[in-house]
C-alpha cells in the first residue's frame, strides 16, 4: 500500500517563511521564487514563499492569512496575460481583503 506522508494537495505550503512579503507560485515558478526570496536577502529583505500546490481545489486560508501577515503580495507565475492563473489568485486574494478595517 501507498502512503503520502505531508499535508494533503489542497493545502499550500510555506517553502520559506518571511516578513516582508509574499511570493505565491505554482508549480516550475516555486523554484523561481525560492531563488528570489533568497536573493533579496542581500537586500536585506525577508520573504515569504507559498507553493499553491492546487490551484482546485485552492487554499484561501494560508495565502490570506500569509498576505494579510507580511501586507504584500507577488504572484509569480508562467502564463498567457490574459486569463492565467496569477489573475485568479489576485482576484481572490482581493476579495479577502476588501474587508479589513
Amino acid at each position: 500500500m501507498l502512503t503520502a506522508e505531508g499535508p494533503p494537495i489542497d493545502r499550500a505550503v510555506v517553502r520559506r517563511p518571511g516578513n516582508d512579503v509574499t511570493l505565491i507560485a505554482y508549480g516550475g515558478m516555486v523554484a523561481t521564487a525560492m531563488e528570489a526570496a533568497e536573493a533579496a536577502v542581500a537586500e536585506d529583505r525577508d520573504v515569504e514563499v507559498i507553493d499553491l500546490r492546487s490551484l482546485s481545489p485552492f487554499d484561501d486560508e494560508t495565502l490570506t492569512e500569509s498576505v494579510r501577515r507580511t501586507g504584500r503580495a507577488v504572484i509569480v507565475h508562467e502564463a498567457a496575460g490574459f486569463a492565467g492563473y496569477g489573475a485568479e489568485v489576485a482576484a481572490r486574494l482581493t476579495e479577502q481583503w476588501l474587508p479589513l478595517p
